[in-house]
């Protein structure tokens, strides 16, 4: 039994059925809500991913178990090797059973969770699956932002929705709608809300697009809107009746970068003031903070994703012993 565990036939099946774990960890969500999961996924493949536990591959018993079988493994292997291993492949061995060390210990003791957060909310709790769980600390999102590339397209089509690339408007600039009449766009608008004091920008999120024109035909100027979800409602302005049936898209840019600017809470008492995007966490007492995204039906929840993870300094100590090995073969041969 302890030579079939030192095995290089065994050491190759485990370590692809780890890789095949990690790969699926990788596509599904971890950890996320079932609303998260759902959303992006859809309901066949969520329902296919929640009934395994795939949305929670790391946290599950048989790859914690892969990881333990694989370290028995190599600790087999280099006992049995233990008079033919030089130092070099002793050093590489150590270090590979110190990095399986730290992935077992995050595996059993790691959490890992998603916070949605308001403007100017401060909040300790958070989603781990379908299940709570608390931060020692409380988070405050002050600001959230969605940074794009370029700007927005502002697209009108004549007589259908569907009729070739239409006209594109830009701020300041006359465009021919038909022989005799232009139209200078005024100013656009992806979030349009009715006031008190009529039509007023609620938002940066395209919910209702519209945009401000002025028409100029036969000589005479007027001022109209134009929306996107309610088309031809134009044709209630004054100085619409000879414009043709026209038809508005706004077509967003590219995203390019979520930032939420947080507050850290402790005691009632801000103790840090963090920056943080997609490739710029924040480390805080134990815990990281990572920009996820944010809530595509509002646009302005941030969606901050927190994690413990007590292996990690365990796995770094492993790469830098794994390192030391691999060096020593290379200098020494062997």
């Amino acid at each position: 039994m302890w030579n079939a565990l030192g095995g290089v036939g065994l050491f190759i099946r485990l370590a692809i059925l780890v890789l095949v774990a990690c790969v699926i960890g990788g596509v599904i969500p971890q950890d996320d809500s079932a609303r998260m999961v759902f959303s992006r996924l859809g309901p066949k493949a969520a329902g296919f991913a929640a009934l395994l536990g795939l949305d929670r591959v790391f946290r599950q018993w048989w790859f914690i178990a892969l990881l333990s079988l694989l370290a028995v493994n190599l600790a087999s292997c280099s006992i049995r090797s233990r008079r033919s291993l030089r130092p070099g492949a002793w050093f590489s061995h150590v270090g590979m059973l110190v990095i399986l060390a730290g992935a077992v210990l995050t595996g059993a003791l790691g959490t890992r969770g998603v916070m949605p957060l308001n403007e100017e909310e401060a909040v300790s709790s958070y989603m781990s699956g379908d299940s709570e769980g608390s931060l020692p600390f409380k988070v405050r999102l002050k600001k959230f932002t969605i940074e794009y590339y370029g700007g927005a397209r502002h697209v009108l089509r004549m007589g259908a929705p569907d009729s070739g690339p239409g006209i594109v408007l830009e701020p300041g600039r006359e465009a021919a709608i038909k022989p005799g009449m232009t139209m200078t766009l005024l100013g656009a608008f992806p979030d349009v809300v009715m006031s008190g004091k009529g039509p007023v920008n609620r938002s940066g999120i395209p919910r209702n697009p519209a945009i401000r024109v002025e028409v100029d035909g036969d000589g005479v100027k007027s001022r109209i809107w134009i929306f996107q979800n309610f088309p031809l409602l134009y044709r209630y302005n004054s100085g619409a009746a000879n414009l043709p049936d026209l038809y508005y898209t706004y077509e967003a840019p590219r995203i390019r970068q979520f930032v939420s600017r947080l507050e850290i809470v402790e005691d009632g008492r801000t103790v840090a003031r963090p920056v943080v995007s997609v490739n710029s966490p924040f480390a805080w007492k134990g815990w990281r903070l990572f920009q996820s995204g944010y809530d595509e039906d509002r646009g302005d929840v941030s969606i901050i994703q927190v994690s413990r993870d007590p292996g990690t300094p365990v796995v770094y100590a492993g790469f830098l012993v794994l390192s030391l090995g691999l060096a020593w073969s290379f200098i020494k041969g062997g």
